[in-house]
């Protein structure tokens, strides 16, 4: 409809191995990548300082911050080697600059998200704090795609 080919993928954010599985076939089926969304949110709700154990704090980090690191290494990788580099979006958070209680874990992994960077080779990485309007909007049409939110 509107001229342009995409494709959603599916992957576990806490395996790197399906992390650059995912990325080796987006290589294959396009031969380049021009704009990757890392929207990773493990919400961390009821996870306190004091409260949180260390596998609520690793599964938080993990999706969060690690799992979008390699994704946005690997969507990087793609572009650097095209002419026009291509286009990182994060969604952030505004945690990132202060947690509410009890979402201690997810403000330090939205805080790390703030300090990645890929802005080598024409890459541009905005962070984007998302609006509930504007994420409820982005989940509609991920829906009517057969995406799982």
């Amino acid at each position: 409809e509107y001229g342009v080919n995409a494709k959603a993928y599916t992957l576990e954010l806490g395996n790197t191995d399906s992390i650059f599985a995912a990325f080796k076939q987006v290589k294959a089926d396009f031969g380049r990548l021009d704009c990757f969304v890392a929207n990773a949110a493990h919400l961390g709700i009821g996870m306190g300082t004091f409260s949180t154990d260390v596998e609520d704090f690793n599964a938080v980090m993990e999706a969060n911050a690690r799992g979008s690191f390699f994704c946005c290494q690997q969507a990087a990788e793609i572009m650097r080697r095209q002419k026009e580099g291509g286009a990182i979006v994060t969604i952030g958070s505004i945690q990132a600059n202060g947690c509410v209680r009890d979402r201690v874990p997810y403000a330090m992994s939205k805080a790390a998200m703030a300090a990645m960077g890929f802005g080598e080779n024409s890459l541009r990485l905005p962070l984007t704090p998302m609006e509930d309007a504007t994420r409820a909007k982005l989940y509609e049409e991920m829906r009517k795609l057969g995406i799982e939110v």
